[in-house]
């Protein structure tokens, strides 16, 4: 099992480990391009300009995931070493949007959420 414990510290741009059985397996950290927008991000109480690499040991990049923010919604982009994604949220503004993630294949998954009962994934057309 992956366990990860996130810095309490939202400003922090240090590795966190990511540990598998003991072991140190990964680290996850808070990315900034450059010092200026570090500097905006903090007036926007660091959660603005929003991006995670994900490292193994080696120090080699296996995952990165930026926030955009655009005509007010909110939206990522992430991408591993086979694949690009793009993750949005339906009814960002309400109580329980819903999920969206395109995959650059074409593939498509969702999650439609319920508070009442059992939440609705569906990959392509399957539920």
């Amino acid at each position: 099992m992956y366990t990860y414990t996130e810095t309490t510290e939202i400003d922090s741009t240090k590795p966190v480990p990511v540990v598998c059985d003991g072991q140190n397996v990964l680290t996850v950290s808070r990315v900034y391009s450059n010092g200026l927008k570090k500097i905006f991000d903090a007036t926007l109480d660091f959660r603005y300009f929003v991006e995670y690499h994900v490292h193994d040991i080696n120090g080699e990049l296996l995952f990165q995931i930026k926030k955009y923010a655009r005509r007010r919604r909110i939206w990522y982009k992430a991408k591993d070493a086979a694949h690009e994604f793009i993750i949005t949220y339906d009814g960002q503004f309400v109580m329980i949007p819903e999920l969206h993630i395109h995959r650059d294949d074409g593939l498509k998954m969702e999650l439609h959420k319920n508070i009442d009962d059992w939440s609705i994934f569906k990959e392509a057309d399957t539920e």
